[in-house]
């Protein structure tokens, strides 16, 4: 017997329903969390922006600001979908200059998880004191609780039990570690995009990023990765009526085996637009091994009416109205830096390592010519006896400024090599050896 089809009527879904499904294209794991009310803290003006996790973002995110603040009144209408303050009408999408615009974030995170609002206008009362702030507490959409709190001005956004009502997204999390990982480098992002913000990051009640908001990029560089390192950027900056490019361009030592290091800041947002990157990158073609990608930092300012952020929710794709030309230019920009700054040899045999996140250098036992902890920093010290023999050892990394080898020693201590006083050293010896006696 054949089957009976039968028709469904068609009917609108259910609100939950609909909502669940709309937050799954703004929040796809907890670094989206973090991105959308990190960016609503720039949007609103803030000086420090302090991030908490906790169990991987799925147990707790929690975000601190400093920032202009949301009135008590407007607390729950925030948290509903398409409310926004950054754009009226649809003349306003080519006039952005703000990260967020959409009005979904706090309304897609409050339908898959319990977020809890507490914000401080910065017109209130004695904005330098606590006083009362208005708290709002959502679960799955639905209000739980509303109350006062003190706190300063700003605006503290906590978010628990992620995707607790979505056990199919939850199924396909990985680990903590993973889902911290992405964080961490949404973090970077974020502190290298705004060196002039200080950014706080704690994971599990660790601080894993901090940075002091100085406003000079080599100075967060040195902070999120390793003291050294800024001195292997090259500055570059270039424009025309289209566009206003600035930013700095890694030395081929500091070449790595995956792209996450070139970061690319369109209108202070950053953008994974596969052209620009690639434009980036031809710049040192023939210059890096194969696999090897470079260290980039490039910020682009545009005309709002030449660049469309309006390709999908998570706003980390964009169009550009003359893309050819600043790609072109992205190009000629790195070509030129590269050309007239000094840089390893090609056929070097250390392209130089992994970068290694951590704000101070490792502190091990130490021989040779190294670096040594001082209350004041760091500072040269002579060798003790017995240098020729560590020296022997030492596996070079890079070279700074023509002038200074940073080596390690097999029990990975760092030391910097003075390379033309340990290059007269070797024809000494050389010399040496020929006449003894000398």
């Amino acid at each position: 017997m054949a089957e009976v089809l039968t028709r469904t009527p068609i009917h609108l879904l259910p609100q939950d329903v609909a909502e669940r499904i709309a937050a799954g294209e703004v929040i796809e794991r907890p670094v989206s969390v973090v991105k959308e009310l990190v960016e609503n803290a720039l949007d609103a003006g803030s000086h420090e922006i302090r991030v908490e996790i906790r169990g991987g973002g799925l147990r707790l995110i929690r975000v601190t600001d400093d920032g202009y603040g949301i009135p008590e009144d407007e607390l729950e209408r925030a948290c509903a979908r398409h409310t926004t303050s950054k754009i009226s009408t649809l003349e306003d999408l080519s006039r952005l200059h703000t990260l967020g615009f959409r009005g979904e974030a706090l309304a897609s995170i409050t339908a898959v998880s319990e977020l809890t609002l507490l914000s401080r206008p910065i017109e209130s009362t004695n904005p330098g004191e606590e006083s009362a702030a208005g708290l709002l507490t959502l679960r799955g959409g639905e209000v739980t609780q509303r109350s006062r709190r003190a706190r300063l001005h700003g605006t503290t956004v906590s978010v628990r039990d992620l995707f607790y009502n979505v056990p199919a997204r939850l199924k396909f999390m990985r680990g903590a570690r993973t889902e911290t990982n992405h964080i961490l480098q949404l973090m970077r992002r974020y502190a290298v995009g705004y060196p002039a913000i200080r950014f706080n990051l704690t994971i599990e009640e660790a601080v894993a990023l901090q940075t002091g908001g100085a406003g000079n990029l080599a100075t967060t560089l040195a902070e999120l990765y390793q003291l050294p390192l800024a001195e292997m950027l090259h500055p570059v900056s270039a424009s025309s009526e289209h566009y206003t490019l600035h930013g700095y361009v890694g030395n081929r030592a500091l070449a790595q085996s995956s792209r996450q290091h070139i970061m690319l800041f369109v209108n202070g947002r950053w953008v994974q637009a596969r052209p620009l990157q690639d434009a980036l990158e031809a710049g040192y073609r023939g210059l890096l091994p194969k696999g090897k990608h470079p260290l980039l930092v490039f910020y682009l300012d545009l005309p709002p009416g030449d660049l469309d952020v309006n390709i999908h929710p998570a706003k980390t794709e964009v169009k550009l109205l003359h893309e050819a030309e600043v790609a072109a230019a992205l190009t000629q920009a790195v070509k030129s830096v590269l050309e007239r700054s000094p840089a390893l040899p090609s056929s070097s045999p250390f392209p130089g390592p992994e970068l290694v996140y951590q704000r101070r250098l490792p502190g091990p036992r130490r021989r040779g010519l190294h670096v040594a902890d001082s209350a004041e920093g760091y500072k040269a010290e002579s060798a003790p006896p017995g240098a020729a023999e560590i020296l022997a050892t030492l596996r070079p990394l890079a070279q700074l400024q023509q002038a200074v080898i940073l080596a390690e020693a097999p029990d990975g201590s760092l030391y910097l090599v003075d390379q033309h006083r340990a290059h007269e050293r070797v024809i000494y010896e050389h010399l040496r050896s020929k006449h003894v006696g000398v």
